[in-house]
């Protein structure tokens, strides 16, 4: 979009600002944002198999501790230059990192009291996926039969304890 290419793109916030400063926030429509037009949806989700979880399950909980314990330091406002520089890695400048982590964090982007899956996040998911696939909607998986919450909880522990 910068360099005039492309005249449309799926942006992610950083990458929006980034065009944003670049070209002036008026030469900049937005269409649409997922974060009003699909509310209370997740963006990602950490999955696994069953069976996968059970013979892995110590490392699985391992690393939702982990990403509970970066959550809570990239959410502290003394770490928000720390967390603009590391976010360099996928190109932008720090200005416009630090400015995104800041827009993510006002709009609650990650969840910091809790696994980031609650019910009606996922059944909306769920609904979203759906849109126009009616049967397959009708037919999607119950909320308790797709998430297990002790994984996080078990990971929470390790975080606070």
């Amino acid at each position: 979009m910068i360099a005039g290419q492309v005249k449309e793109a799926v942006l992610h916030l950083n990458e929006l600002i980034d065009v944003q400063q670049q070209l002036g926030a008026a030469k900049v429509n937005i269409i649409i944002e997922d974060v009003t037009d699909q509310p209370d949806t997740d963006v990602r989700d950490d999955g696994a198999l069953k069976g996968d979880l059970s013979k892995n399950h110590t490392a699985f909980v391992d690393m939702i501790a982990a990403q509970i314990a970066a959550l809570k330091w990239m959410a502290d406002p003394a770490n928000i230059d720390k967390v603009a520089q590391l976010g360099t890695v996928v190109g932008d400048p720090a200005n416009v990192m630090k400015s995104a982590m800041q827009q993510y964090l006002a709009m609650g982007f990650w969840t910091q009291n809790g696994s980031g899956m609650p019910q009606a996040n996922v059944n909306n998911m769920i609904r979203t996926q759906g849109r126009g696939r009616q049967p397959d909607v009708a037919n999607a998986p119950a909320y308790a039969s797709i998430v297990d919450q002790s994984v996080y909880a078990e990971g929470a522990k390790k975080v606070s304890g």
